[in-house]
């Protein structure tokens, strides 16, 4: 049988699929007219510049120029092959995959380098399989029953044993010296540098070959498309090192997975439960909860997310370890899954004495996790006990109470809100008025701007931001009260404002990313006369600006680390942003014309954004600080308007 594809076969399903729906399962979408728009995730986005047309089945970043079809999204998006993209969109349309000409002809999904490696890794867990139910590896087999784990599991997870021998995996997979004999077949063969790619070896100071795992229990990691990728191998003595797991290579990266996905995805629930350990996520599994994910020990990414978005689920249940690096770890991911929209709880209490839900399972059994899972409380109801539990000092009480009102009014649901005041009184003594009260406060404020602007669409870069043209436009509503032209004042002035703040952070951050890699342009910025005034100095990105002058003078150099260290109290999403803007990386080693004109761009983008902001801000003054003045000055903008009116009539 040849193996010709069947591109009729394949057009037909590019017909057949919803674009719309098929990428909202990796970012969201929000309609605009005909069209949606989105994040890009194929560049440091953070406003929605990709735009989906549901009637032309195609899609398109108009930033960095990235486009295609339903299809060429999956596959860039997963970093998958061609065919294997058109594989996930015909299960997602119903069609049937079994009839696809390519499947049945064999042809291959991965590109040949890849495939090559996660061939390696797929005979590598058959021989780490074989070994443990070895006889002689009995032992091994008995520890992980003695942890409590069933044989259903054992099997399930595929637990396998690494050999003592530091080189036996190499010259098996080598046949090094005609280990296995000369009649070895090719196909299961590899050469050294497949082995050190794939992270099976490494080599040791002599420049040797070594088995990365020796001496351990292993679990395979699993991509998304179910092939073997990496390993974790747990020790079983008194190694200081309890857990080796596989580093990034070309095949794996921990930001990129969530452990046991491949499974879970099958599964359409719409609960998960997410754990920071392998042997966690593998507790849960055996006392019957199936539907557990692990980060690996990672804060969870973008791409995590958009795993997890694309499972539509209703509830995610947080179960990190029981102590204060867990309580950071809860606190830091939750927050993210709240912004991301997501309803967040956390499991219950369980004594200090167990560390994590896999001790708790080997001590306490399979009763007392049910219970953590059983007596898991929301989100903020967890943060409001762990800020205000055992609080002694007035100013730290304070301090506390306004921390959790923050967090409600960003994330808190209005449905437990009275709950959540109630907890708050039971614990800090604060009558449920007084809290409302200070509540109200904070939820006249803006939102985090990071979660305001990111909803908002620039001006593309060819256009100037006019104000003022934006301001009659938005207050131009015939017969109108006074009081409907006062609302549609503020809520032109609370989006303009946004739209053009986001447009200074962005560029901004950008120009951070820029003199992090050019450290010699810093001095030329503050030359240039590129300062901030009393509107911009507390918000964070703008600290961090003034703080490279005065790191490169007292270092010589800066960099992202430095940057970091020396700013402890900036929020860490905003370095991690920076960091993922790597639109000027690239041209580290580029000519000085190229880095010059790149430097005036940016610089010219922030001047204009910071100009305009700034007569926003005069103008947002102007008409809310004195009701007098206010309505004055509406009383001009209508005038004007009625003006431009007669005279078109």
């Amino acid at each position: 049988m040849s193996n010709k594809i069947d591109f009729n076969q394949i057009e037909e399903i590019r017909n057949k699929a919803d674009i719309v729906s098929i990428i909202s399962k990796y970012i969201k979408l929000s309609r605009r007219g005909a069209n949606y728009f989105g994040i890009c995730p194929f560049h440091a986005d953070h406003n929605p510049s990709l735009v989906v047309s549901p009637s032309k089945k195609i899609w398109k970043c108009f930033v960095c120029g990235a486009k295609g079809n339903v299809f060429t999204f999956v596959q860039k998006y997963k970093k998958i092959s061609f065919l294997e993209a058109v594989k996930e969109v015909a299960a997602e349309t119903g069609f049937d995959v079994s009839k696809l000409s390519f499947i049945n002809n064999n042809v291959s999904f991965l590109n040949p380098e890849r495939k090559r490696l996660v061939e390696a890794n797929a005979y590598v867990n058959d021989l780490y399989k074989s070994f443990l139910t070895d006889p002689k590896n009995s032992k091994y087999l008995e520890y992980l029953k003695n942890r409590g784990l069933n044989e259903e599991t054992i099997k399930f997870f595929e637990f396998g044993y690494a050999p003592k021998e530091d080189d036996l995996i190499y010259n098996i997979l080598t046949n090094n010296n005609n280990f296995l004999g000369s009649q070895r077949s090719s196909e299961l063969t590899w050469n050294e540098k497949e082995l050190l790619d794939a992270g099976i070896i490494y080599l040791n100071e002599e420049e040797k070959p070594v088995d990365f795992l020796i001496d351990r229990i292993t679990i395979p990691i699993y991509d998304n498309n179910n092939y073997v990728v990496g390993f974790s191998g747990r020790t079983t003595g008194n190694s200081s090192t309890k857990y080796l797991n596989t580093g990034s290579t070309k095949v794996f990266s921990k930001g990129n997975l969530l452990f046991n996905f491949n499974r879970v995805r099958e599964l359409n629930e719409k609960r998960v439960i997410i754990v920071e350990g392998f042997m966690d996520a593998i507790a849960l599994y055996n006392c019957g909860h199936k539907n557990v994910l692990a980060t690996m020990g990672v804060a969870l990414t973008d791409k995590h997310l958009s795993l997890l978005n694309s499972l539509e689920l209703d509830t995610v249940i947080l179960c990190f370890d029981n102590d204060n690096a867990g309580q950071l770890a809860t606190t830091e991911n939750g927050r993210k899954l709240m912004s991301n929209g997501f309803n967040v709880y956390v499991v219950g209490k369980y004594d200090n004495q167990n560390k994590d839900v896999d001790e708790l399972m080997q001590h306490k059994g399979k009763s007392s996790v049910d219970q953590i899972i059983d007596t898991r409380r929301d989100f903020i109801s967890y943060l409001i006990d762990i800020k205000l539990s055992n609080q002694k000092s007035l100013d730290e009480i304070q301090s506390n109470i306004n921390y959790v009102l923050k967090e409600m009014a960003d994330y808190g649901d209005v449905l437990l809100r009275t709950k959540h005041f109630e907890l708050i009184e039971q614990l800090a003594g604060i009558k449920v008025n007084d809290l409302q009260t200070k509540f109200n406060e904070f939820n006249k404020q803006p939102t985090r701007y990071s979660n305001q602007i990111k909803n908002y669409n620039p001006p593309r870069k060819n256009q100037n931001f006019n104000f003022e043209l934006e301001q009659k436009q938005a207050i131009e509503i015939d017969n109108s009260s006074k009081e409907d032209l006062k609302k549609s004042v503020d809520i032109s002035l609370k989006m303009s404002g946004q739209l053009v703040l986001s447009r200074v952070l962005n560029a901004t951050r950008s120009l951070i990313a820029f003199l992090l890699n050019h450290n010699e342009f810093i001095d030329r910025a503050y030359n240039d006369d590129l300062s901030f005034g009393k509107y911009f100095i507390n918000l964070p990105e703008i600290k961090i600006f003034n703080n490279l002058s005065y790191l490169l003078s007292k270092d010589g150099s800066v960099t992202l680390d430095s940057l970091m260290l020396h700013s402890p109290n900036i929020d860490k999403e905003i370095f991690s942003q920076i960091a993922q803007d790597d639109e000027f990386t690239f041209s580290k080693k580029s000519d000085k014309k190229r880095l010059v004109n790149k430097y005036g761009s940016l610089l010219k983008t922030i001047t204009t954004s910071k100009a305009n902001y700034i007569k926003w801000c005069k103008i947002n003054e102007t008409l809310t600080s004195d009701a007098d003045t206010r309505d004055q000055k509406i009383k001009q903008l209508v005038d004007i308007n009625q003006t431009i009116k007669s005279k078109k009539n």
